[in-house]
């Protein structure tokens, strides 16, 4: 594998267009982590490129001996105290100041955008164990959506209604695995490896991993607070206190982020090992000019994402509410049928039993990554499929009131259709033959004997009305019986060669 490939696999897995989520997971695990990342180049560039600490030594310091103070002390951190408070010459006292960051931030950024990533990569392992990949349905959505031939959209709607029905009509998904204890049912869900066929499956996950999210930037509030050894809860608000007193960015004595530190550090003296002196100098921390500028955006962020991540877990528990989906799908429905009043079992069976909560979510994430009308399109489609697989369960006196013609798949032709259906259409067709039959004879004796004409003009009445009644019954029963377009034609065009023939015969008779 050459590194161009890796980096657009790289790229593709942090950046790409797969949308099996909404925006809020996109805003943690894409943006937040493209944010992090790049705060973190950018401060390792800056201390490799300047200098991050600067110490005031004693005069007598050579410019090594200076060099030497500013290393020793980078390395073996400063500690802090306000210009008005005493330094006490206690170590421990001066210890519990010590500044212990700064030399570590670029690796806890990149710690923090790591962290963000992982409910990611959980959310994407564990649904797709449940055999279904979410991201290719959406991705073929998107693709319908965009697509111009039609033989391209019927492509990817089938594709779409295939997968779905595949996995929510899976006879794995037993009726007593359906009909457990709710506590039980949602309990066992919970855990990644049982309950992929109990129809919540992949909603339960996905309110863990949006669970995950809300956790993982209130614990990365804690990580920043351990790492500054002081709360970083409150660290917006003072800022904006001291944006509003005029001091902002300048303040030398944040307690976050102090500017001048002071440094301790012992010189031994050659000859006597036994004996060293001890030094405090000041220094000067140019680097947490940009460490306060960058996790000052850091809280301000993470504020955002936290409340983005809250707003978003309030909208999917309402969506997912049983009633609330239940006339989600409803309406939809009733936009696709040709009949207002829709039966309550066959609906009931088609969202409780055959799409379920899993189906319900699955259509929802597509509408939000598309748009309704797709979504409206595929419940169409998966309304079709569950007429295919479930019919017989219901009266024939109730169809599912959808024009198959529309239908992306072609259904089978029922072997067990009740006889009165049967009997209806074998008779409209002999009906039909008999009454085009009877209609050909009289045509032909028209023509061929015109010395009887008021005979024959007495006839034509009769026909016509025949032909019309015969329309009027095909017309009623058009979704019973085949009724071919050139028959139709034929019809149509002896229908006014009669009403020809009818006129020439009442001239010829007043001549």
């Amino acid at each position: 594998m050459d590194v161009l490939t890796l980096a657009n696999r790289v790229n593709g897995a942090i950046f790409g267009v797969s949308s099996d989520d909404d925006f809020s997971d996109r805003l943690n695990y894409r943006y937040t982590v493209g944010l992090l990342v790049l705060f973190s180049i950018i401060l390792t560039s800056r201390q490799y490129s300047s200098e991050v600490i600067k110490c005031w030594v004693p005069a007598h310091f050579t410019s090594n001996y200076e060099q030497y103070v500013s290393q020793i002390c980078w390395i073996t951190n400063t500690y802090y105290f306000d210009l008005d408070q005493k330094i006490p010459k206690s170590e421990v006292e001066r210890s519990k100041n010590e500044i212990k960051y700064y030399q570590w931030v670029s690796f806890v950024l990149l710690i923090q955008a790591l962290l963000f990533y992982m409910p990611r990569i959980f959310w994407r392992t564990i649904s797709l164990k449940a055999g279904l990949n979410i991201s290719d349905l959406v991705e073929a959505a998107q693709h319908y959506k965009s697509a111009d031939k039609f033989e391209n959209r019927k492509s990817y709607m089938k594709y779409l209604v295939k997968n779905i029905d595949q996995y929510v009509d899976d006879s794995r998904r037993y009726e007593s695995e359906r009909n457990k204890n709710p506590l039980i049912k949602y309990t066992t869900t919970a855990i990644p490896w049982f309950g992929k066929y109990l129809g919540n499956y992949i909603v339960i996950l996905y309110f863990v991993v949006k669970g995950i999210y809300i956790l993982n930037t209130c614990f990365q509030i804690f990580i920043i607070s351990f790492l500054l050894g002081k709360s970083f809860w409150y660290f917006g608000y003072d800022f904006l206190i001291n944006l509003i007193t005029g001091q902002g960015w300048t303040v030398t004595n944040s307690k976050y982020f102090p500017k001048v530190t002071l440094c301790d550090f012992n010189i031994r003296e050659v000859g006597n090992p036994n004996k060293s002196h001890k030094y405090t100098v000041q220094c000067v921390l140019p680097i947490n000019l940009f460490n306060q500028q960058i996790f000052t955006g850091i809280w301000f962020w993470y504020l955002l994402v936290l409340f983005w991540n809250v707003i978003e877990m309030v909208v999917w528990i309402r969506r997912c509410l049983p009633a609330k989906s239940k006339k989600w799908i409803e309406r939809r429905v009733s936009l696709i049928t040709k009949s207002i009043l829709i039966k309550k079992d066959r609906l009931d069976h088609f969202i409780d039993t055959y799409l379920e909560p899993d189906g319900i979510f699955m259509i929802r994430m597509i509408a939000n990554n598309t748009s309704d009308f797709v979504a409206t399109d595929l419940i169409h489609q998966l309304w079709c499929q569950h007429a295919e697989n479930y019919d017989q369960l219901f009266s024939k006196d109730e169809p599912h009131n959808v024009d198959d013609s529309l239908c992306v798949f072609e259904h089978k032709k029922k072997t067990d259709e009740p006889k009165h259906h049967s009997t209806n259409q074998s008779h409209v067709n002999e009906e039909f033959n008999r009454e085009y039959l009877s209609f050909g004879q009289a045509y032909n004796q028209i023509n061929d004997q015109e010395t009887d004409l008021p005979r024959d003009l007495s006839q034509i009445p009769n026909i016509l009305s025949q032909i019309s009644y015969n329309r009027t019954v095909s017309e009623k029963n058009a979704r019973h019986v085949d009724f071919h377009s050139d028959t139709a034609n034929l019809l149509d065009n002896n229908d006014t060669t009669l009403q020809h023939r009818k006129r020439e015969l009442n001239n010829q008779t007043k001549v």
